[in-house]
Parts: C-alpha cells; structure tokens; sequence
C-alpha cells in the first residue's frame, strides 16, 4: 500500500474562499491512479466537520479512496510530521502492508517537530501554485522509487526541533510553561 498524507491550503486550495480547485484535484487524482495510493488528511481542516466532510466527498467522487484523518495535536504547535508519524505507529500490523509514504504540503515539513524523520518523503508545494503538475510528477517519483529507509514506520522517539522554532513558540505564547521545559529538554537540534 502506498499513502499520501494530504495538507489541503496551499495544495488543492489556494484561495481564500476554500474552494478546492480543479485543475489541482486533477493533478491529485493522476497521482492516485498512476500509483494506487491512498489519502490520509493530514490538513488543518481536518479538525473541522464540516470541511472534512467536503473533502472526503469530493476525493471520494474522484475515485481517491481516504482512510481517515491524522491525530490531532497541539493546533498552535508545528507539529504535523509528529501527527503523520503517530498515525503510522497506530497502524500496528496493517504497517506491514504499507510500501511506502510520502507528505504533500505547502508547509517545510523537514522544519517542524518531528521533520527530520519525514525527510525524502516530502513534496512542498506554493501556496499560490498548489499541486502543480510539476510537483504531481514529483509524487508519482517519490511513490513509485522509495528510497532504502530503515523504518518503514519510524519508531517513537523524542521529537528533534529547532532552537529558532521552539523561540518562536515560546514568544507567540503557544507552549505552556511544563510543555516549554519538557520541549527544551528534549530538543535535540541546538
């Protein structure tokens, strides 16, 4: 099985009206047939029903098989590849069927708590351009040749950020004072 961990805004919605647009949901949809994959919606709007609902629909009209939507964690703190590694350590031993994974979002994934064991299975998009035929290209290659990772699914271990990101956290107030200490004892990237 192949999976894509899908961000929406600045994928297959660059405006801001949420509209999912076409010409991005065709390139998407390539994707998907030309690799088997399946989605897993990893995107901000997960956390809202009513949004989540549309994209289920409308993947689903497309012929996009969805399995569901990653974990939800703290909403101010980057944290999606720790959301992405968590639902695939969930998977117990349906794991064993997964070949490969990539993650499509307009976000530097590679940057945030947990990115580095997210590196290579990337495909950063633009806001503004979203899933260009390009960047479907880039998919399908990433999909189709992984590269010899040690871990299928990585293994749970303490998150690894950036001094400058956990600054940045700390000054916008997005941390609790424990969460802060907790995340500065265990930062390993200084």
């Amino acid at each position: 099985m192949l999976l894509i961990f899908l961000d929406i805004d600045g994928v297959i919605c660059c405006n801001k009206r949420s509209e999912l647009e076409v010409a991005k949901l065709v390139q998407l949809q390539r994707v998907v047939r030309t690799t088997g994959a399946r989605v897993v919606l990893s995107s901000d709007w997960r956390r809202y029903p009513a949004l989540r609902v549309r994209v289920f629909a409308t993947l689903s009209s497309l012929g996009i098989l969805c399995l569901g939507c990653t974990p939800v964690h703290l909403s101010s703190l980057r944290a999606r590849p720790m959301e992405i590694l968590d639902w695939l350590s969930m998977q117990g031993a349906q794991a064993s069927s997964l070949k490969n994974w990539i993650a499509i979002d307009d976000r530097c994934l590679v940057d945030e708590l947990g990115g580095s064991r997210l590196r290579g299975r990337c495909v950063r998009t633009i806001f503004s351009e979203g899933l260009t035929p390009e960047r479907a290209d880039e998919c399908i290659h990433l999909l189709c040749n992984p590269h010899n990772y040690l871990d299928k699914v990585p293994a749970a271990r303490p998150p690894s950020i950036s001094m400058s990101t956990l600054l940045e956290d700390i000054s916008l107030g997005a941390l609790s004072p424990a969460l802060q200490q907790k995340l500065l004892q265990q930062s390993a990237v200084f």
